[in-house]
């Protein structure tokens, strides 16, 4: 089940440089290891690109879940004339987390265990939290919890997938302490989508900055290669694994 997201994000940008809209259809997998789930990308992603000024819709059709695949999203991305750049250097404070507790083709007592559980643990963190249950359409079986921190300045994305044999708590426990791994820090930005930013901007109409709660190998390689093609434009301070702030100049 290759992962529609990563598809997505790769086609992306030159399809918003072109000159007319595109209407994009992506088969695979929605919801799968070691990529952004169609969910953080509806819900993260895209709102961050559309502050930029970027303008497109993404619908799900269906769900894709490890191994079987078989999800659809739809992606209407339109020409954009301007990337604005962005400027996300404190989050402010925490006014409330939303989520979303999905099964596919499974108990709906599962995304209830993994809702309840979260809860009981972000209770202390946020008394304003609230998590949606939701049954997906998908050839496949799957679960997943989402967690979305929302501050006065910024958002930060969490997620947790299910997997056989893996209790539904644990999910819910991996998406609660990778959020308070982001609280802990002084990011703005959640390091996942700290490395999916940096192209986009790297065409923005103005130097951008923003603080990333954790320096990723997978962000410094991506600045490496911005670099090999424009030296002297992109800069990150900050040790791997560390909080760190990025600079890109177009």
């Amino acid at each position: 089940a290759g992962a529609t997201s990563l598809v997505l994000q790769t086609i992306f940008l030159p399809l918003a440089q072109a000159g007319e809209s595109s209407n994009i259809t992506t088969i695979g997998g929605t919801h799968v290891p070691h990529s952004p789930c169609y969910h953080y990308l509806e819900r993260q992603w895209l709102p961050v690109l559309q502050s930029c000024g970027f303008w497109a819709k993404l619908t799900m059709e269906r769900a894709g879940f490890y191994p079987e695949g078989g999800g659809e999203i739809q992606a209407l991305i339109r020409h954009t004339e301007t990337i604005q750049p962005l400027q996300l250097l404190e989050r402010g404070k925490l006014i409330r987390i939303r989520g979303i507790s999905a099964v596919a083709n499974l108990e709906d007592g599962i995304a209830r265990r993994q809702k309840l559980h979260a809860l009981r643990r972000l209770e202390p963190i946020c008394a304003d939290s609230k998590i949606e249950m939701i049954r997906l359409n998908s050839p496949g079986k799957g679960t997943f919890l989402l967690l979305r921190g929302e501050f006065e300045h910024s958002t930060c994305c969490y997620f947790s997938l299910g997997a056989p044999g893996k209790r539904a708590e644990v999910v819910a426990d991996e998406a609660v302490e990778a959020l308070q791994v982001f609280l802990a820090s002084d990011g703005a930005v959640d390091e996942y989508l700290a490395d999916q930013l940096l192209l986009p901007l790297a065409f923005a109409s103005a130097p951008s900055q923003f603080r990333m709660a954790r320096v990723t190998l997978h962000l410094l390689t991506n600045a490496k290669i911005l670099q090999a093609f424009w030296p002297g434009r992109v800069f990150v301070t900050g040790e791997e694994g560390q909080p760190g702030t990025l600079r890109i100049n177009p």
